[in-house]
């Protein structure tokens, strides 16, 4: 039975990790909604611009989860970006 891991804050440092993890996400997730397109344009760093954005600016939070030092998850969160 694997042993339960303790989420931690995030910092700019883990941008690129975090962007991985998204981009394979993404690939998992939506391979069979988006167009094979979409996925050959889609680059691993697709989201560094915005959690650099996100670090800076304080706009939410992001929490990683790590197995043996690897960052394997995140979650993101915080107000709506949309002004809802």
């Amino acid at each position: 039975m694997r042993q339960l891991k303790m989420a931690r804050a995030a910092n700019r440092e883990d941008g690129l990790v975090i962007s991985k993890v998204l981009y394979k996400s993404w690939l998992l997730t939506y391979q069979n909604v988006f167009r094979k397109a979409f996925f050959e344009a889609l680059k691993e760093n697709r989201w560094v611009p915005f959690l650099n954005t996100m670090f800076e600016n304080k706009m939410g939070t992001i929490l990683v989860v790590e197995d043996k030092e690897t960052i394997i998850g995140a979650s993101i969160f915080g107000n709506s970006r949309d002004g809802i």
